[in-house]
């Protein structure tokens, strides 16, 4: 009764707090205060940027007697014209509250906005009661919102550390799980995570990196009974008030856990096992599958060998089963290299791995072979099948995940030649199991045309950047973590990471298809299915009439140009006159 108590009272002091600094609203909208910097910042939605913006502005409180937005006085209610909308305008507001004249800013941006506020003091590693204001693009603000909150994360949970990252959940008075939806294409649910980008100079790797791997993996193996599986985590960019004051853009999603996978739920009646999930949370011989796990089929423990039990909740039932995933550590290891051939695909869904080892290779995601990954059951009593779940991005794309006074360029250069020593990868390439090694090389040299083409991997990255730079977050951003120790005490410089990101991206694709990925090009196979078909010929009729841009497969004799006499010499190689 007191810790429901406690929150809901939090709630309405810290509602009656924050209302106390909004004094006016603008077309209806909420404006949040910043008092570092004294500008208030409104969510309008993107339409307006970029050009004039009609608004109405109303005082809404009884401190102000009278204000005025850039040379229009307010004193109830006044239209006005603010000249424009972008990300450099501050739009200057002086206000008189009885004998005091106030000078402020008005600022815009079209992210949603998240007031988040601790109870009973600053948050920490373990949950407390906390209070959520979500402000979506030209709407009002939605009721505050009872949670609880703590800091996520491994070395992001550190002492020094600054920009946190947090978990949320939400709940009712009594302590039980309300599910909420902000974002119509995410999911309801009561469990929400901000990602800060601590250590990432550009602030959206992580992000950037997610979307990525959900794009270029393949479905898990039991889609056909679970088409609404997600192998991955959706998220947005949110600006942040943290306890009253500015706190940065955020990458606001959702977690990895049963309800995003889909998988089964534990029979509480029969106490049965079905989904289960497990994250590896260390570097050594057990994550990396190098050495046997002692045989037990149950434990009480959260944390084992390097493995987080994440579903079901140790704390709703103990001990648990870990038996499908220390048999299939341990089928790793010392199975013969026969056996391995000829069961890996039971113990593990094989096509998932053949896609995140190309992505492991395309980041350069060294922190991600052994720990940040998550190992998921659909459901033991059906399939003992373990599927790979990727996760934690930061420290890719020429990113270190410390950062230091001295930058170790070697560890992050896109010409470093990364080898991915998990065991399970290690066996299923040296033996080549059922072509795996050959399908890893060719599914990476048919996707450098689309997916994974150099141009198409700059702008995923450089877009995300674009975004916050326009709406002002990174700007804002950039005032508020200048200095700090999170990026040793190095300025954000979002310009920079654009050109260093792209730079990167060339010369590290143009490494991995030299290096790593060397694939003997089939003359002839322009759209790089492998076979020199009438689907060839269509892709260089396509660059002839510039339906699609030229196309240097399509170019056989190399003049930079696709014409009359590439289309001779497909045909040709069709007809193996050539």
């Amino acid at each position: 009764m007191k810790k429901r108590l406690t929150i809901l009272l939090g709630a309405l002091l810290w509602a009656s707090a924050w209302l106390m600094h909004a004094q006016f609203t603008v077309n209806g909208l909420p404006v949040v205060f910043d008092p570092r910097t004294g500008v208030f910042l409104c969510s309008i939605e993107r339409e307006h940027f970029f050009g004039p913006y009609e608004a109405q502005v109303t005082l809404d409180g009884d401190q102000w007697q009278w204000m005025q937005v850039d040379t229009v006085a307010v004193d109830g209610t006044a239209r006005c014209t603010i000249a424009r909308v972008d990300s450099a305008r501050v739009t200057p507001i002086t206000a008189v509250a009885g004998t005091d004249t106030l000078h402020y800013g008005l600022a815009f941006t079209w992210h949603p906005i998240v007031l988040l506020n601790s109870v009973d003091g600053e948050f920490g590693v373990d949950y407390m009661p906390s209070v959520v204001t979500f402000i979506a693009p030209g709407q009002a603000a939605s009721l505050p919102l009872t949670s609880v909150t703590r800091w996520r994360g491994n070395t992001t949970v550190r002492y020094e550390r600054e920009k946190r990252n947090y978990r949320i959940k939400f709940v009712d008075e009594e302590g039980n799980k309300v599910d909420v939806k902000f974002f119509p294409d995410l999911r309801s649910d009561n469990n929400w995570l901000l990602d800060a980008g601590q250590v990432d100079n550009a602030r959206i790797r992580n992000k950037a990196g997610m979307d990525l791997w959900m794009d270029l993996v393949e479905p898990m193996w039991y889609a056909d009974r679970e088409p609404k599986a997600i192998n991955g985590a959706r998220s947005h960019i949110v600006e942040v008030f943290l306890d009253g004051n500015y706190h940065g853009f955020y990458s606001m999603g959702e977690a990895i856990d049963r309800k995003q996978l889909k998988l089964k739920k534990y029979d509480e009646d029969t106490q049965t096992f079905h989904g289960q999930l497990w994250k590896t949370t260390a570097w050594n011989d057990y994550t990396l599958m190098a050495k046997e796990v002692p045989d037990k089929k149950r434990t009480s423990l959260e944390y084992a060998y390097g493995y987080e039990v994440k579903y079901p909740d140790i704390e709703d039932v103990s001990p648990t089963d870990v038996e499908v995933l220390y048999s299939a550590v341990n089928f790793v290891v010392r199975s013969s290299d026969e056996e391995f051939r000829e069961h890996v695909a039971e113990y593990f869904d094989v096509p998932i791995l053949k896609c995140y080892e190309i992505l492991y290779q395309l980041l350069l995601a060294w922190d991600n072979g052994g720990k940040n990954l998550y190992w998921a059951v659909y459901d033991k009593a059906l399939d003992r099948r373990i599927d790979l779940v990727a996760w934690d991005f930061d420290a890719t794309v020429g990113q270190d995940y410390i950062n230091r006074k001295t930058i170790d360029w070697d560890k992050i250069s896109p010409e470093r030649n990364l080898t991915l020593s998990h065991r399970l990868f290690a066996r299923l390439r040296a033996l080549n199991v059922d072509g795996y090694a050959d399908d890893v090389a060719r599914t990476y040299y048919r996707l450098r045309k689309t997916l994974l083409s150099d141009d198409s991997l700059i702008a995923r990255y450089n877009s995300l950047i674009e975004q916050v730079q326009l709406s002002g977050a990174a700007q804002r951003e950039t005032v508020r973590w200048h200095n700090v120790v999170d990026l040793w005490y190095r300025d954000l410089d979002f310009d920079y990471q654009k050109e260093y990101i792209a730079d990167w991206w060339h010369r590290r694709l143009a490494f991995l298809d030299k290096n790593v990925f060397k694939v003997t090009p089939l003359r002839g196979d322009v759209n790089r299915d492998f076979v020199v078909d009438i689907d060839d010929v269509n892709a260089v009729l396509n660059v002839m009439v510039r339906k699609t841009a030229y196309d240097a497969d399509a170019d056989f004799n190399g003049s930079g140009e696709v014409d009359i006499d590439d289309l001779n010499t497909l045909i040709n190689i069709m007809v193996r006159k050539e």
